[in-house]
């Protein structure tokens, strides 16, 4: 009967362990307009319970974000101006009730000298059903690859406008007489 099911698509859910990222199956960012071409990358497990294997994706999380931000020229930097934050939560605000257990959601911002200048979520799933119930596949590392993908693209356009602000504000703060 076991095996009927699992033919029929109707198996076990897929693993929820720790993702196995490739940052060449996520699409390039350029952060356009950053500058200095350096930042902090901090990487927070929010779920509560914490899952097994926390730690370890936290870390995989932070190499695989490492790598594309190498790749767009970006350095990852202890003393940078500007942070990149990615919390890792349950995705119960962004999927419907029903599957919100199957998905994960990232908050990514982008800040400058701890005063946030643009934020974004994204979700990604573990597994897909479908309309009828059956599992149609999925896994852990192509949830978090999905979730990085659409926050690094809707921060990615945001980038370049938020930092000009920050620009502004330090030219005009040099033109002011000290206090």
């Amino acid at each position: 009967m076991l095996g009927a099911l699992a033919a029929m698509g109707c198996g076990p859910p897929s693993s929820r362990g720790v993702p196995s990222l490739d940052p060449d199956d996520i699409p390039a960012v350029e952060f356009e307009g950053l500058s200095p071409r350096s930042l902090r990358l901090k990487v927070v497990d929010k779920r509560d319970p914490r899952p097994d294997g926390s730690v370890e994706t936290v870390e995989e999380v932070e190499a695989t974000l490492a790598v594309l931000l190498k790749g767009a020229n970006v350095n990852v930097v202890m003393d940078a101006k500007y942070e990149l934050g990615v919390e890792i939560d349950y995705a119960d605000e962004l999927v419907p009730e029903d599957i919100a257990d199957n998905c994960i959601q990232l908050l990514m911002s982008l800040s400058w000298r701890g005063r946030m200048l643009v934020q974004t979520q994204a979700a990604g799933c573990y597994e897909w059903r479908h309309l009828l119930g059956f599992y149609l596949g999925g896994d852990a590392s192509r949830a978090y690859e999905q979730g990085l993908e659409l926050a690094l693209s809707k921060l990615d356009k945001d980038v370049g406008r938020a930092t000009a602000l920050v620009a502004e504000y330090e030219e005009a703060r040099r033109g002011r007489p000290p206090l």
